[in-house]
């Protein structure tokens, strides 16, 4: 976990398992995270193929990863990841002990049609933020003024849960709730699982668990798992973990967490707010309040390029009303724009889902490495078609991305350089004039020209600038 969180699993009729690993593009503590994981699947699980967003070629880097480990090779890798001049999946492929295969899974037109909106909508961020700022500033005067104590309370604590998605916050103060207003759940079968969950995770005797976890993996020190992977992969038997009272009930929160849902349990965790609401909201006008702070709270993801798949479903089913808070607001060029724009990923995300299950180089177990509103998309693709997969968000460290240097990234250019690379087995369209710098832009096809010289220079002169410098 000091990597990375399992945030879902499903499990299929199909064979094959998909590891999906959740992008977040120019934060440097997700990319080497991101690093970390891989190369652990390739180590402990033999899985070296990835598949990414932002690239059509194929390499797995030959030259750079065949160059022995050395200081300097981890000094020069470290720094450029750092720089966002490399993303941690070609770290992994630079400094894995055995070859991974980065597989770019786009169309190229269709990526840089996606790009061209994106810095489109950079151009008209700034006015975009001024008149949301004025909106929700009118929406909270409004609450303020409107609602009762108890109500702005939840209101706020619901508002702060929409932004940072943060289940762990805000699900106690749900439950406080309900149970104080009498709001029956007993329905909603996630959210009593998840407050079981919570429950269990209160209930461990960390000291103790510690001890034992010590005790078990002694006995495996030879074998390189986790205790976890050696919980689920079913190599402690079940009468030896009964000897051990903390781990049996790790054993059953590992079970327990591989039934949530992320979709149900946010879909479910809507429900019992809405009954919450009921009780709270007890006049028209309050009721009113809260359903136009709910649209804004829809709006401000979609114009801010925040959304979930859920989201534009949402958007889809009750758009005109919104549609005319937001023209008079001045935002319906801005809600086009970020539309078009969501229009766009999800055709990607067929794409990706195509290649993905076509590709003979990306045929059984493999890792999808996407940003946010990718994997949610790619999960639903692959439930509908019956294949399990492990969806995985890195560890972030408390920290945001850096969103000025993503920005930067998306919109730098440089000439494309004339270097012949594997490409994927999928027809193209003609290759655009400039190339950004980012990993986000087909970069991996160039990293195994660059990368030698610049451990030249840095071996000859001992100086990781001006490597740094050769390598851009």
């Amino acid at each position: 976990e000091e990597i990375g969180k399992t945030q879902e699993r499903f499990s299929g009729q199909n064979s094959r398992t998909i590891i999906q690993i959740q992008d977040v593009h120019a934060h440097i503590t997700a990319q080497q995270n991101i690093a970390a994981i891989l190369e652990r699947l390739q180590l402990i699980f033999g899985v070296k193929e990835v598949a990414l967003e932002g690239a059509w070629a194929s390499t797995s880097i030959p030259k750079s990863q065949a160059i022995p480990t050395s200081r300097e090779k981890q000094l020069l890798a470290g720094t450029l990841l750092e720089e966002d001049s490399l993303s941690g999946p070609v770290y992994a492929a630079i400094m894995s002990p055995k070859p991974i295969t980065l597989v770019g899974i786009e169309d190229e037109a269709s990526y840089e049609k996606n790009r061209s909106l994106f810095l489109a909508h950079l151009e008209k961020s700034a006015e975009t933020d001024t008149k949301l700022r004025a909106l929700g500033t009118s929406l909270r005067a409004s609450q303020q003024s409107a609602w009762g104590a108890e109500l702005l309370a939840f209101g706020t604590a619901f508002g702060k849960f929409r932004e940072t998605s943060d289940v762990g916050k805000f699900f106690p103060l749900l439950l406080r709730t309900a149970e104080t207003l009498g709001v029956a759940f007993s329905d909603l079968s996630q959210v009593i699982l998840f407050r079981d969950i919570l429950a269990l995770e209160k209930s461990f005797e960390k000291e103790r668990l510690e001890n034992e976890a010590r005790q078990v993996i002694k006995k495996y020190k030879d074998r390189p798992w986790t205790l976890e992977e050696l919980i689920r992969g079913g190599k402690i038997s079940a009468g030896e973990i009964g000897l051990y009272p903390e781990i049996k009930k790790l054993a059953r929160l590992y079970q327990m967490r591989d039934e949530v849902s992320l979709r149900d349990l946010t879909n479910q965790i809507g429900i019992l707010t809405g009954r919450v609401l009921e009780k709270l909201a007890r006049t028209s006008e309050e009721k009113a309040l809260w359903e136009k702070s709910e649209r804004f709270s829809l709006a401000k993801k979609i114009l801010l390029l925040q959304a979930t798949p859920e989201d534009i479903k949402t958007y889809d089913g009750e758009h005109s009303l919104l549609e005319t808070e937001l023209a008079a607001a001045g935002l319906s060029e801005s809600l086009a724009l970020a539309l078009n724009f969501y229009e766009t990923v999800k055709k990607r995300d067929e794409i990706f889902f195509q290649r993905i299950m076509t590709d003979p180089s990306l045929a059984g177990d493999i890792a999808v490495v996407t940003g946010g509103f990718h994997t949610d998309g790619l999960s639903q693709k692959f439930r509908d078609a019956g294949i399990s997969y492990i969806t995985i968000t890195p560890e972030l460290g408390g920290a945001p991305m850096d969103e000025k240097l993503y920005e930067t990234r998306m919109g730098e250019a440089r000439e494309k350089p004339s270097v012949n690379v594997p490409r994927s087995p999928f027809p193209t369209s003609a290759s655009t004039d400039r190339q950004t710098l980012s990993e986000l832009r087909n970069a991996i096809s160039t990293i195994d020209e660059n990368f030698p010289p610049a451990l030249e220079v840095l071996e000859q002169t001992k100086d990781i600038r001006k490597a740094s410098a050769r390598f851009s």
